[in-house]
């Protein structure tokens, strides 16, 4: 997509022939708090003016006018988990993820998220004000 600011990487280019760019980028990690069996790490992660583009997703380019995250992660001896504390900020959609990755000899994924009511594009959605969780 020459002339549109995007860059074509080569590992993204030649491989899939998708070319992504954005306008400003801000990430803060905090791995203080850990304990011996336990690391909390904190944070925070905005990007403003991305834009995607490549035949292969989409006609016209995928713009997402601003991203914001402030997330909080535990790491345990046997699990990954992302807190549902997190906040995820996407364009105008408010949302609060959570996962959790336990690594046994039979590795278990849990997710879920929330969805704020009032959000624009999503009023079709029957059940806007609750939680989705999915085993």
């Amino acid at each position: 997509m020459p002339g549109y600011g995007l860059s074509s990487g080569p590992l993204l280019k030649n491989n899939f022939g998708i070319e992504a760019g954005f306008d400003t980028l801000d990430a803060t990690l905090d791995f203080s708090d850990h304990y011996r069996h336990l690391a909390n790490i904190s944070g925070k992660f905005n990007f403003s003016g991305f834009e995607l583009g490549g035949g292969r997703l989409s006609s016209e380019s995928i713009k997402i006018n601003r991203f914001t995250s402030s997330f909080l992660v535990h790491l345990g001896n046997d699990y990954a988990e992302l807190d549902s504390t997190t906040g995820v900020y996407f364009n105008r959609i408010r949302l609060r993820p959570y996962f959790r990755l336990t690594i046994t000899s039979n590795p278990r994924l849990i997710s879920g998220f929330c969805l704020f009511p009032g959000m624009p594009g999503i009023s079709s959605v029957p059940c806007q004000q609750e939680c989705f969780r999915a085993l």
